[in-house]
Protein backbone atom coordinates (compact mmCIF):
# COMPACT_ATOMS: atom_id res chain seq x y z
CA UNK A 1 0.00 0.00 0.00
CA UNK A 2 1.56 3.46 -1.03
CA UNK A 3 1.01 6.02 2.14
CA UNK A 4 3.33 8.95 0.92
CA UNK A 5 2.43 12.41 0.79
CA UNK A 6 3.23 14.87 -1.69
CA UNK A 7 3.38 18.73 -1.53
CA UNK A 8 3.10 19.95 -5.11
CA UNK A 9 5.05 23.35 -3.48
CA UNK A 10 8.17 20.92 -2.92
CA UNK A 11 7.74 19.00 -5.67
CA UNK A 12 8.30 22.35 -7.77
CA UNK A 13 10.93 23.56 -5.54
CA UNK A 14 12.77 20.15 -6.55
CA UNK A 15 12.52 20.41 -10.35
CA UNK A 16 13.33 24.56 -10.23
CA UNK A 17 17.44 23.86 -10.75
CA UNK A 18 16.86 21.04 -13.04
CA UNK A 19 13.93 23.10 -15.71
CA UNK A 20 16.50 26.11 -15.01
CA UNK A 21 18.01 26.61 -18.54
CA UNK A 22 13.90 26.21 -20.04
CA UNK A 23 12.24 29.06 -21.04
CA UNK A 24 10.77 31.23 -19.03
CA UNK A 25 7.19 31.60 -20.56
CA UNK A 26 7.47 27.14 -19.96
CA UNK A 27 7.69 27.23 -16.35
CA UNK A 28 4.68 25.74 -14.77
CA UNK A 29 1.60 27.77 -14.07
CA UNK A 30 0.26 25.37 -11.51
CA UNK A 31 0.48 22.11 -9.93
CA UNK A 32 -1.08 19.16 -8.41
CA UNK A 33 -0.60 16.17 -6.31
CA UNK A 34 -3.18 13.63 -4.55
CA UNK A 35 -2.28 10.47 -2.48
CA UNK A 36 -4.20 7.80 -0.83
CA UNK A 37 -6.79 7.47 -4.23
CA UNK A 38 -8.85 4.47 -4.96
CA UNK A 39 -7.46 2.82 -8.15
CA UNK A 40 -10.31 0.71 -10.17
CA UNK A 41 -9.86 -1.45 -13.13
CA UNK A 42 -11.78 -3.47 -14.84
CA UNK A 43 -10.63 -5.74 -18.26
CA UNK A 44 -12.50 -5.11 -21.62
CA UNK A 45 -12.38 -8.80 -22.01
CA UNK A 46 -11.41 -11.41 -19.78
CA UNK A 47 -10.19 -14.18 -22.12
CA UNK A 48 -7.47 -11.56 -23.50
CA UNK A 49 -5.80 -9.20 -21.06
CA UNK A 50 -3.75 -6.89 -23.93
CA UNK A 51 -7.08 -5.32 -24.98
CA UNK A 52 -7.19 -3.70 -21.75
CA UNK A 53 -9.88 -1.79 -20.03
CA UNK A 54 -11.09 1.38 -18.51
CA UNK A 55 -9.20 2.42 -15.18
CA UNK A 56 -10.65 4.90 -12.78
CA UNK A 57 -8.68 6.63 -9.40
CA UNK A 58 -10.83 8.60 -7.63
CA UNK A 59 -10.66 10.64 -4.31
CA UNK A 60 -11.96 7.96 -1.44
CA UNK A 61 -12.97 8.39 2.47
CA UNK A 62 -13.25 5.58 4.70
CA UNK A 63 -16.05 7.49 6.61
CA UNK A 64 -18.00 7.82 3.16
CA UNK A 65 -17.70 3.80 2.78
CA UNK A 66 -13.83 4.28 0.23
CA UNK A 67 -10.51 2.23 1.62
CA UNK A 68 -8.60 5.02 1.96
CA UNK A 69 -8.87 8.59 3.15
CA UNK A 70 -7.33 10.97 0.12
CA UNK A 71 -5.63 14.31 0.36
CA UNK A 72 -3.70 16.46 -1.46
CA UNK A 73 -3.38 20.00 -2.54
CA UNK A 74 -3.66 22.15 -5.61
CA UNK A 75 -0.82 25.33 -5.93
CA UNK A 76 -0.64 28.44 -8.01
CA UNK A 77 3.13 28.62 -8.83
CA UNK A 78 2.65 31.71 -11.47
CA UNK A 79 1.74 34.77 -9.63
CA UNK A 80 0.11 35.86 -7.31
CA UNK A 81 0.06 32.61 -6.31
CA UNK A 82 -1.70 30.24 -3.52
CA UNK A 83 -2.27 26.85 -2.23
CA UNK A 84 -5.42 24.91 -1.98
CA UNK A 85 -5.29 22.24 0.32
CA UNK A 86 -7.42 19.22 0.22
CA UNK A 87 -7.65 18.01 3.75
CA UNK A 88 -7.29 14.13 5.04
CA UNK A 89 -10.88 12.50 3.72
CA UNK A 90 -12.04 15.55 1.69
CA UNK A 91 -14.38 13.74 -0.60
CA UNK A 92 -16.61 12.61 2.67
CA UNK A 93 -17.65 16.55 2.75
CA UNK A 94 -20.99 18.36 2.39
CA UNK A 95 -19.07 20.67 -0.21
CA UNK A 96 -18.32 19.56 -3.95
CA UNK A 97 -14.09 18.87 -3.35
CA UNK A 98 -13.65 15.87 -5.67
CA UNK A 99 -10.58 14.49 -7.69
CA UNK A 100 -11.04 11.96 -10.68
CA UNK A 101 -8.98 10.58 -13.15
CA UNK A 102 -10.15 7.91 -15.57
CA UNK A 103 -8.28 6.19 -18.81
CA UNK A 104 -8.74 3.73 -21.50
CA UNK A 105 -5.98 0.99 -20.58
CA UNK A 106 -4.26 -0.50 -24.01
CA UNK A 107 -1.99 -3.13 -25.81
CA UNK A 108 -1.11 -4.29 -21.81
CA UNK A 109 1.67 -7.02 -21.93
CA UNK A 110 3.72 -8.08 -18.72
CA UNK A 111 5.74 -4.92 -18.56
CA UNK A 112 4.23 -2.19 -20.25
CA UNK A 113 0.94 -0.82 -21.58
CA UNK A 114 -0.48 2.29 -23.13
CA UNK A 115 -3.11 5.23 -21.91
CA UNK A 116 -4.98 7.99 -22.90
CA UNK A 117 -8.25 9.63 -20.45
CA UNK A 118 -8.92 12.70 -18.51
CA UNK A 119 -9.09 14.37 -15.20
CA UNK A 120 -11.44 16.39 -13.05
CA UNK A 121 -10.41 18.53 -10.24
CA UNK A 122 -13.05 20.02 -8.13
CA UNK A 123 -13.07 22.40 -5.47
CA UNK A 124 -15.12 23.44 -2.74
CA UNK A 125 -18.05 25.33 -4.42
CA UNK A 126 -17.69 22.91 -8.05
CA UNK A 127 -15.04 25.39 -10.17
CA UNK A 128 -13.00 23.02 -11.79
CA UNK A 129 -9.88 22.38 -13.61
CA UNK A 130 -9.80 19.85 -16.43
CA UNK A 131 -7.79 18.16 -19.04
CA UNK A 132 -6.89 15.49 -21.35
CA UNK A 133 -3.88 12.99 -20.66
CA UNK A 134 -1.90 10.69 -22.85
CA UNK A 135 1.34 8.58 -22.17
CA UNK A 136 2.66 4.86 -20.97
CA UNK A 137 2.06 2.67 -17.96
CA UNK A 138 5.47 0.34 -16.91
CA UNK A 139 5.58 -2.44 -14.80
CA UNK A 140 7.70 -1.59 -11.29
CA UNK A 141 9.15 -4.61 -9.26
CA UNK A 142 5.84 -6.87 -7.68
CA UNK A 143 2.59 -6.39 -9.45
CA UNK A 144 3.73 -2.14 -9.07
CA UNK A 145 2.41 0.38 -11.58
CA UNK A 146 4.18 3.43 -12.86
CA UNK A 147 2.66 5.79 -15.49
CA UNK A 148 4.47 9.07 -17.03
CA UNK A 149 2.94 11.22 -19.60
CA UNK A 150 1.55 14.40 -20.85
CA UNK A 151 -2.04 16.60 -20.56
CA UNK A 152 -3.66 18.83 -23.30
CA UNK A 153 -6.62 21.01 -23.29
CA UNK A 154 -5.68 21.60 -19.80
CA UNK A 155 -9.00 24.30 -18.74
CA UNK A 156 -9.22 26.44 -15.45
CA UNK A 157 -13.61 26.30 -15.18
CA UNK A 158 -14.83 29.72 -13.21
CA UNK A 159 -18.59 27.92 -12.41
CA UNK A 160 -19.19 30.12 -9.75
CA UNK A 161 -16.77 32.92 -8.27
CA UNK A 162 -13.74 32.15 -10.63
CA UNK A 163 -11.48 31.19 -7.34
CA UNK A 164 -10.26 27.76 -6.69
CA UNK A 165 -10.70 27.13 -2.73
CA UNK A 166 -9.65 23.81 -0.89
CA UNK A 167 -10.61 22.70 2.40
CA UNK A 168 -8.50 25.93 3.11
CA UNK A 169 -6.35 28.38 1.03
CA UNK A 170 -7.50 29.56 -2.46
CA UNK A 171 -6.31 31.27 -5.55
CA UNK A 172 -7.91 32.70 -8.39
CA UNK A 173 -8.40 31.33 -11.39
CA UNK A 174 -7.97 33.69 -14.51
CA UNK A 175 -4.13 32.50 -15.40
CA UNK A 176 -1.98 34.76 -18.50
CA UNK A 177 -2.20 32.62 -21.77
CA UNK A 178 -4.34 30.26 -22.55
CA UNK A 179 -7.51 29.60 -22.06
CA UNK A 180 -6.27 26.15 -22.71
CA UNK A 181 -2.90 24.77 -21.46
CA UNK A 182 -0.87 21.64 -21.61
CA UNK A 183 1.22 19.46 -18.78
CA UNK A 184 2.83 16.51 -17.62
CA UNK A 185 1.67 13.74 -15.58
CA UNK A 186 4.93 13.16 -13.85
CA UNK A 187 4.26 10.49 -11.40
CA UNK A 188 0.81 8.08 -11.45
CA UNK A 189 1.63 4.91 -9.13
CA UNK A 190 -1.22 2.85 -8.59
CA UNK A 191 -0.65 -1.16 -6.26
CA UNK A 192 -1.94 -3.15 -8.90
CA UNK A 193 -1.22 -4.47 -12.65
CA UNK A 194 -3.71 -4.58 -16.02
CA UNK A 195 -3.75 -8.24 -16.55
CA UNK A 196 -6.41 -8.49 -13.87
CA UNK A 197 -9.63 -6.59 -12.80
CA UNK A 198 -9.05 -5.08 -9.45
CA UNK A 199 -10.73 -2.84 -7.15
CA UNK A 200 -8.96 -0.46 -3.75
CA UNK A 201 -5.68 -0.42 -5.66
CA UNK A 202 -3.49 2.59 -3.42
CA UNK A 203 -2.69 5.40 -5.92
CA UNK A 204 -0.93 8.75 -6.02
CA UNK A 205 -0.91 11.22 -8.69
CA UNK A 206 1.78 14.42 -9.47
CA UNK A 207 1.07 16.61 -12.16
CA UNK A 208 2.33 20.15 -13.47
CA UNK A 209 0.29 22.42 -15.72
CA UNK A 210 2.13 24.28 -18.47
CA UNK A 211 1.30 27.44 -20.67
CA UNK A 212 2.65 25.81 -23.82
CA UNK A 213 4.25 22.82 -24.93
CA UNK A 214 7.61 22.14 -24.21
CA UNK A 215 9.07 18.82 -24.37
CA UNK A 216 12.88 20.39 -23.45
CA UNK A 217 10.29 20.69 -19.82
CA UNK A 218 8.72 17.61 -20.08
CA UNK A 219 12.00 15.73 -20.40
CA UNK A 220 13.75 17.94 -17.66
CA UNK A 221 10.88 16.98 -15.19
CA UNK A 222 10.91 13.28 -15.93
CA UNK A 223 14.66 13.10 -15.20
CA UNK A 224 13.73 14.92 -12.10
CA UNK A 225 11.48 12.53 -10.46
CA UNK A 226 13.83 9.87 -12.16
CA UNK A 227 15.86 10.94 -9.40
CA UNK A 228 13.37 11.14 -6.64
CA UNK A 229 12.41 7.53 -6.96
Amino acid sequence: MLRIMFSSKLVWAGLAATIASAAASADPIATYGFTDLDGDYTLTNPGDPSQGGPFVARASAISAGGPYNSRGDVTRVEAPGGTAIFQTAFVAGADSLDYVLTMNIANVTATAATASGSFVLTDLDGDTITGDLTGNWQRLGGVFGSFEGTMSNVSFNSLTDGVFEGSSGSFPLTFSGGPLYNGAIIVLETGRWFTNNFTNANTQVEASILPEPSALLLLAMGAAFARRR
